[in-house]
Formats: structure tokens, C-alpha cells, sequence
């Protein structure tokens, strides 16, 4: 089988041959006009386009993130942490800010109240089912837990509402 090369310059400037010869310009019948045209253009002229097209990107990427980060932190959601008070959480229920006992308490009788109360033990492991909630007091204070996927977890690690909660009072040691 032979080996033919064409060159750029063929597929631009040399008119196509009917016959056998036919087929070294297969290749260019089917390349459209645009590709033809990049063909001809300057290597140093496509990679200013590619530089300028990728710039633009970036760009419009830099001036689109400051009003995604200002919508996000104008928006206050349930369970956020007051920041000029970090014991505090915001109630969306009661478009307010709560104390973090306060919080839980709240939270929990929007869901039906606390199923097992407030304790310093857990309750029976057969006992308890899914979604089951109450306030655990350790040594170190208290801190609100969610019966979740077979086990008892801090309500905030199920929830999500804020990572400070995590180190308030008991919730810090609760698994000591």
C-alpha cells in the first residue's frame, strides 16, 4: 500500500484531480470550509485565538464568583451560627436567633418532640427505632442526638446545620 502525504499547502492551492489521483484529495473534499481556513492560518495566529478565547473564560469565571459567594452569604439558613454570638443558632421557624439548647429544643418539636426526653443514658438499643431524637447530658453539658441508620449521632452530623455545634458543651465528648 502507498503512502501518501499531503501537505497543507496542497489541500489550499492544488485542484483536485479526476482519476485515480482522485483519492490523495479524498481528505480534502470532506474538510469544511472553516478547517480549510485553519489550515491556512499561521500557527501563532490559532493559539491567539485559543489564548483569547480561554482568557475570556477565565475571566467571565473571576467576575461570576464575588456574586455567588455575596448571594450565599447574604442568605441565613436554619441552624446557622449567630456570628457575633456562637451559641446561637437561627430558628427559621421563628425567624430568630435561638440559644443552642433553645435550638435543638425547637427543631425537635417541629419534627414531633424529643422521643426519648432528656437523660444521662442511652435508652435500650431495641428500644429505639429511626429517627428517634433526645438530649444526652455528659459531664461537660448537654448535646442533642438523632437515632440515625442504626446508631446514635449528634442530631448536627445528621442534620447539618453547623459545625460549630459540634463543640458546643457536650456534643464535644459525647463519644468519650
Amino acid at each position: 500500500m502507498e503512502r501518501i502525504t499531503v501537505s497543507y499547502k496542497n489541500i489550499a492551492t492544488e485542484p483536485r484531480v479526476a482519476g485515480s489521483n482522485n483519492q490523495r484529495y479524498c481528505f480534502c473534499r470532506r474538510l469544511s470550509s472553516a478547517a480549510k481556513e485553519a489550515a491556512q492560518m499561521p500557527m501563532l495566529t490559532r493559539r491567539k485565538k485559543h489564548l483569547t478565547a480561554f482568557l475570556f473564560a477565565l475571566i467571565a469565571g473571576l467576575i461570576s464568583l464575588p456574586c455567588h459567594s455575596a448571594d450565599k452569604a447574604a442568605t441565613i439558613e436554619h441552624g446557622d451560627s449567630n456570628p457575633n454570638n456562637i451559641n446561637q443558632a437561627w430558628d427559621s421557624m421563628q425567624q430568630q436567633w435561638l440559644e443552642t439548647d433553645q435550638f435543638w429544643l425547637s427543631s425537635a418539636e417541629q419534627e414531633g418532640g424529643l422521643t426519648w426526653g432528656t437523660r444521662s443514658e442511652y435508652p435500650p438499643y431495641e428500644a429505639v427505632k429511626e429517627r428517634d431524637t433526645m438530649i444526652i447530658v455528659t459531664h461537660n453539658g448537654p448535646c442533642m442526638m438523632e437515632f440515625f441508620h442504626t446508631r446514635w449521632r449528634r442530631a448536627n452530623d445528621v442534620r447539618r446545620w453547623n459545625e460549630v455545634m459540634n463543640d458546643y458543651q457536650g456534643c464535644a465528648t459525647v463519644f468519650d
